[in-house]
């Protein structure tokens, strides 16, 4: 039978999650990776060519089973390899938070592809000599962590005498939890040390083994966000 086939860009972004898992649960799999450069192959060559019903990336075929949208297929791997709770009312409580941490990642991708929120303040401003940094930058930033403050906190006292998100195992939540607070560590390490055990959860879910060789290969992408975006971590 053939391996299942998963495609995304080079990038995080919503395929980080999906990547991490299929890592995690040693599935052998064939990862086409999609790149700006060569956009073509997937607009034009696969797009429309293979069978999806709703045609986007990420995808995930793994025989007659062809699925898109990343959390229709991080939920369909949950329920294949038992990371999806024990019974409905975990299940339930596993979609809510990744309900939560989705809204925590779109925050962030919103500020990235702001044009106001720069990376590159120095060239940016050389350029622009009218323009003042805290009207940009510091300004959209600080917005942001307000907003997202609130959320730590939650998360923090929800994660209270757990080892992670349901418990003592680990579950698809914790798979889109991750990018959630490690890309807000990039923008804003100080804030996330805030929250000590929200720290902890992070370096003990990155520190298991299979997930901690992925993040040290070549399918951990640097770019957490397209090319497009004027943030992408620097």
């Amino acid at each position: 039978m053939a391996s299942p086939k998963f495609g995304y860009w080079g990038l995080q972004g919503l395929g980080q999650p999906v990547r991490m898992l299929l890592a995690h649960q040693g599935v052998e799999h064939e990862d086409t990776v999609y790149t700006m450069e060569g956009s073509a192959t997937w607009f034009e060559d696969h797009k429309l060519n293979m069978g999806l019903d709703f045609p986007n990336l990420p995808y995930y075929v793994d025989g007659d089973l062809k699925l898109t949208q990343s959390m229709a297929i991080l939920r369909h791997l949950g329920r294949e390899h038992g990371l999806y709770g024990k019974d409905n009312k975990e299940t339930s409580q596993i979609d809510m938070i990744m309900d939560f941490a989705g809204d925590m990642r779109l925050g962030l991708a919103r500020l990235a592809y702001n044009p106001d929120f720069v990376s590159n303040l120095g060239s940016y401003f050389s350029r622009h000599s009218n323009l003042k940094k805290s009207s940009f930058q510091e300004n959209q930033k600080a917005k942001h962590i307000e907003s997202m403050e609130p959320k730590f906190k939650q998360l923090s006292a929800f994660l209270e005498g757990k080892q992670f998100l349901m418990g003592d195992a680990l579950t698809i939540a914790d798979f889109t939890m991750h990018d959630a607070i490690a890309w807000h560590q990039k923008l804003d390490e100080e804030m996330v040390k805030k929250f000590p055990n929200v720290v902890e959860y992070l370096e003990r879910f990155r520190s298991q083994p299979k997930i901690k060789t992925f993040l040290e290969g070549d399918k951990a992408f640097e770019l957490m966000f397209s090319p497009a975006a004027t943030w992408n971590g620097k």
